[in-house]
Parts: C-alpha cells; structure tokens; sequence
C-alpha cells in the first residue's frame, strides 16, 4: 500500500495520520527548550576575563584581596627607635670644655700632651677690673683634625676660662665648605645657634642651664669663627665668662671632656 492509498483509506475511515519523524527519548529536553551545550575542556573554563587574567578556582582569589570577613589585617612591626625625635630648642648638650680641657677648673699641665709656651696677660674681671692671666699654647691631649693649633686663658688664680682650637692651611686653601659642615655638627650637637653673622662667617652658640630658668648671667658658650675661611683660616672658642668674673664657682671634682 503506498501512501496515497493509505491516506485516502484513513480519511474515509477517519484515522489520524501518522507520519515518519526522527526518534524521541525519555532524555530528551521538553519541546520548546534547547540543550545547553557542554564546555570543552580547556576552552572556555580557562578563557582569560575581560582584564586578561585567567580566573582561579571556585572560591579563591588573588592572595592579596583574600581577608576573613570581620578580622582587621594586623599592621608591620615598627621598630624601636626608628621614630626621629622632635628636634630640641636651645642647647641640646652643655658646654663644659674641650679637646679634653674643663671649663671653670685650675689648669693642670697633665690636661694637655704638651705646654708649648706661656705667656702674662690682662682680662677683664669683675666691674671691668684689669687683671693678670695666663695664655697657654699647647699640643692637645684629645686633638681635633678640624683644628692644628690649641691655646687656653687662665685667670690671676690659674681657673681656665677660655679654650681655642684654631686651623690655618699651609697653602692657604680655602676651607669655607669645611666651616659650613663643623656649623651643622655643632647645630646638631647643641642646637640652633644663638647668634650668625650675615654671611654666615661666625656661629655663637650659648649655654643657659646653669644659670637656672631666669636664663641669665655670664656668657658661658662658644663661637665659630669663619670671616677668613677664603684664605684657610677659622677657629672656634669656648668662654666661661662667670670664671674670669668670679661668678662661676669652681667644680670639686675636674671633668675632661671634647667639645667636638
């Protein structure tokens, strides 16, 4: 019977028509719904995203965005000391000697390595009297390679008031570069100077401690002198004036110490 025969018999008779289609299963998707595609492996599980890096596995992120949730990440370390101090005004340290000779103390001559020579001469005292004293120049017990000659005043009764370091080039070599760098040590070591030249060719600096919070009484500090340093020559004195003045009692027990 060929199908022309038997759709005329089907329709005389009533009966639906059957035609041939493709085969259904019980695992096919409902009509009207498409079959999600399955993904190669290796394609677009491992396509890079849109800013080009590959996405890692499920529930893992880049190492530096992964935190707990309510947890604070805990800080570096800060090391002890790594803190810069706020910087000090006035004097950071007291002026008391230098190049191993006190202030304020009866000179000895085992202060120094050696007493090169000596000499009288007149200071100011109390109420401007004019007295006598001693100016010694002397090889240093504790030297400064910043400085090449050394002297110190003393008073009528041998109290050292006055401490010089001086330096003059053999070749008369300027050394104004040089003198800039010891004032910055200096302002380091015992604060803003108190006093600069306009050219900045002298620094004074002044020690107030002894004196008490009245910050007053006799200029006890020292100068760096610098007018000449075109020429290779500058010098730094350190002064107690309440010794020659008699203001400044002596200590009991003597002190060397290094300005520098």
């Amino acid at each position: 019977m060929n199908l022309q025969r038997a759709t005329i018999l089907a329709t005389l008779l009533g009966l639906p028509l059957w035609v041939p289609g493709p085969a259904v299963f019980a695992s096919d998707p409902p009509a009207g719904q498409q079959q999600e595609p399955v993904p190669s492996v290796g394609t677009a599980a491992d396509a890079p995203t849109e800013s080009g890096e590959s996405p890692g596995p499920v529930g893992d992120g880049p190492a530096e965005k992964q935190e707990t949730a309510g947890e604070e990440q805990p800080s570096p370390p800060v090391s002890v000391g790594e803190q810069s101090e706020p910087a000090l005004e006035g004097t950071k340290e007291p002026v008391i000697g230098a190049f191993g000779v006190p202030l304020g103390e009866p000179f000895d001559p085992c202060m120094v390595a050696k007493v090169i020579s000596k000499e009288e001469i007149s200071y100011e005292g109390r109420d401007k009297a004019e007295l006598k004293g001693t100016l010694y120049r002397v090889e240093a017990k504790v030297p400064n390679p910043h400085f090449n000659e050394y002297s110190l005043k003393t008073t009528s009764d041998g109290r050292i008031y006055e401490i010089v370091g001086r330096f003059e080039h053999p070749e008369k070599a300027t050394q104004c570069k040089e003198t800039k760098r010891l004032a910055e040590f200096l302002i380091g070591k015992y604060g803003k100077p108190r006093g600069k030249g306009m050219l900045g060719d002298w620094y004074s600096f002044r020690d107030f401690r002894d004196f008490g919070e009245s910050k007053s009484g006799p200029y006890k500090g020292l100068r760096l002198y610098a007018p000449r340093c075109r020429n290779g020559r500058y010098w730094i004195q350190y002064s107690d004036d309440g010794v020659r003045t008699e203001d400044s009692p002596a200590s009991s027990e003597p002190t060397e110490w290094s300005g520098l």
